[in-house]
């Protein structure tokens, strides 16, 4: 199970054995310990004689992927129409719906908003694949990703890249091609 992290929202699904059904509701990461939030819909846990599968709910993942990935198509466009110095400065990223906050001078009027929209659109049109790799993180950044100001990376690092548009240190999950 993702865990919530970075704006986006953790996996929900079910664990299951012979004796138990527990519905995960969340998961957070707290002292680094991956922690899933239950609640036990049939039975008791047995710590001794019961496994059990974990199963995440593969619709609701794939909705995030998408627009997790729409987030990244979203930062470069604003940054492409409006200037480098567009930032993130928040979002949210679950099965429904993205909120991309982010730094800029002025309110969008609609010529802008129309230009963001349709690279967005193109690069979902275009299909194209992710490419994803873990790197120290002065080589990723050396390499031209884009770290979050104010973030805490570990020494190595994933970089997300939309070819010929975006490449991004990010942690979270992320659709294998960009129309999808």
């Amino acid at each position: 199970f993702y865990h919530e992290s970075g704006g986006q929202v953790a996996d929900t699904g079910k664990i299951h054995g012979k004796k138990i059904i527990m519905r995960v509701l969340d998961v957070q990461k707290i002292n680094d310990i991956i922690c899933h939030i239950c609640k036990i819909e049939k039975g008791d846990i047995d710590l001794d004689n019961d496994t059990v599968t974990a199963e995440i709910d593969v619709v609701n993942r794939r909705k995030t992927m998408s627009n997790h990935t729409a987030t990244h198509m979203l930062h470069q466009a604003l940054k492409k129409v409006l200037g480098d110095h567009v930032q993130q400065s928040g979002s949210l990223v679950s099965p429904d719906r993205l909120r991309f906050d982010y730094t800029h001078t002025e309110k969008l009027d609609d010529v802008k908003i129309e230009e963001i929209d349709n690279i967005v659109n193109l690069n979902i049109r275009n299909n194209l694949k992710l490419d994803t790799a873990t790197m120290d993180y002065n080589k990723a950044i050396n390499s031209g990703a884009i770290g979050l100001f104010g973030e805490k990376y570990d020494e190595d690092v994933r970089v997300v890249e939309i070819p010929n548009f975006s490449k991004e240190l990010c942690g979270g999950t992320h659709v294998e091609r960009t129309g999808d």
